[in-house]
């Protein structure tokens, strides 16, 4: 009777629990079997445990004992005829003693602190490994250089080189797409190259990266915010003309010493945030750029003069025919745009009473110029007649009008003409009569 009341009460549960999580819209996940195995590296006996997924392959790998292994350390990728696929948190923490690491290709994921204080670590193949948690690598100090493959599709969320002081190389391989979160923070990177495959640097890609100095972006297509974050020894860095798409928010957080961004020729958008907390002081936006974001030098706090020319469109369109004063939000009370006369950027200028200087010919009378709308062509512009507006002018136009004879000039002469030749009509026929008498 006790039994069936305890059976009875036992699928009330189960029932109840599977409605709450159907009705949260969450799954009830049950604790999976564990299972062992063992085998010999280098000489000692390693304990693994391991459970098996849904499509009967190996994951969360764990060394029970890996404190007591040497050397160099090849992970097994197939345990009784099954896919090792995921090695487990902490599967190889304080593994002080290994000094290589091979990953088996079928591993897709090494999950958080999985080789933690392993601090005579020195050589490291993650095979065709896929993601890489938090912390993979914290405290291998003695890890100075690494490949990342070109199957890697998904960074941590934190930092995977924690406190690897001694890395000096990463190296990243041909065909890699995506460049992940904290790739280099804590490490003493200097340079890095990205391959040409890749098109997007993910949020925080290199940030922390303290020790960066020099950076070539490959054939890059966007940028997330933050993936500079903090990288307070760049001091230079180029943008390719491939770039489509800005972050959302900085892209140089901190990078207080970062002096110099050059703009590729080809390039066709400015993104926002492009120097905010940078020490940029001058920028030239090529002939190719047609797009300026909104926000793209807002917080640019040390930006005197941008040069902007005449094929740019569009400056600080945010949605839908929607043009902010956000593009240069913050910035130095001495900032000053160079451009044409009757461009966007002079219109722009105007309209937001910052600073410009014309680059081309100037018109005299300013009260007669056309077109002289706002940015977006549906608001009027009121010129400013602010004598802080400096306007290059070219004396030789001037000199050239003063030179040719205006029409009340002509006027004059050819009156001036005519009775000189009345007077001598009168007068001469005169004097000719008194002489002959």
């Amino acid at each position: 009777m006790k039994n069936k009341k305890s059976l009875t009460l036992s699928l009330i549960c189960l029932a109840i629990i599977a409605c709450f999580s159907t009705f949260f819209g969450t799954s009830v996940i049950f604790a999976a079997d564990e299972y062992t195995y063992s085998c010999n590296i280098n000489g000692i006996t390693a304990n693994f445990t391991y459970n098996l997924n849904e499509e009967n392959k190996i994951e969360n790998l764990k060394c029970t004992n890996s404190i007591e292994l040497t050397g160099n350390v090849t992970i097994p990728g197939l345990i009784e005829g099954k896919e090792v696929v995921t090695i487990g948190d902490n599967a190889f923490k304080g593994a002080s003693n290994i000094t290589g690491v091979v990953v088996p290709d079928s591993v897709k994921e090494i999950k958080n602190n999985s080789f933690t204080d392993c601090t005579k670590l020195k050589d490291v193949n993650l095979g065709k490994i896929e993601s890489l948690s938090f912390d993979v690598f914290k405290n291998c100090t003695a890890l100075t250089s690494i490949k990342i493959p070109n199957t890697l599709k998904q960074g941590a969320v934190s930092k995977i080189f924690t406190n690897c002081s001694n890395l000096t190389n990463i190296t990243l391989e041909d065909g890699l797409t995506v460049i992940p979160s904290y790739l280099c923070a804590d490490t003493a990177i200097t340079e890095i190259t990205v391959p040409d495959s890749v098109k997007t640097i993910e949020d925080d890609a290199f940030a922390d990266c303290t020790k960066l100095k020099d950076v070539n972006l490959g054939k890059i297509e966007s940028l997330s915010f933050d993936v500079f974050k903090n990288c307070t020894a760049l001091t230079s860095i180029k943008i390719p003309n491939t770039l489509k798409q800005g972050a959302v928010s900085k892209i140089f957080t901190n990078c207080s010493n970062l002096t110099n961004i050059t703009l590729e020729d080809g390039l066709t958008v400015i993104p926002s945030y492009l120097c905010a907390d940078t020490a940029i002081t001058e920028i030239t936006i090529p002939d190719s750029v047609k797009t300026i974001e909104y926000s793209a030098f807002e917080d640019c706090t040390n930006l005197k003069k941008i040069t902007i020319l005449d094929n740019v469109d569009s400056i600080g369109f945010f949605g839908i025919n929607k043009p902010t004063d956000s593009v240069f939000k913050n910035h130095d009370e001495d900032l000053t745009i160079y451009c044409y006369r009757d461009s966007i950027a002079a219109k722009y200028a105007i309209k937001y009473n910052i600073k410009y200087v014309y680059l081309d010919k100037p018109i005299i009378d300013d009260s007669k110029a056309e077109d002289n709308k706002d940015v977006n062509n549906n608001e009027q512009i009121i010129e400013d007649s602010n004598d802080n507006n400096e306007q290059v002018l070219d004396n030789s136009n001037i000199n050239e009008q003063s030179n040719n004879p205006k029409t009340g000039d002509v006027t004059f002469y050819i009156l001036g003409i005519l009775i000189l030749a009345v007077a001598g009509c009168t007068i001469v026929p005169m004097c000719l009569r008194k002489e002959i008498k």
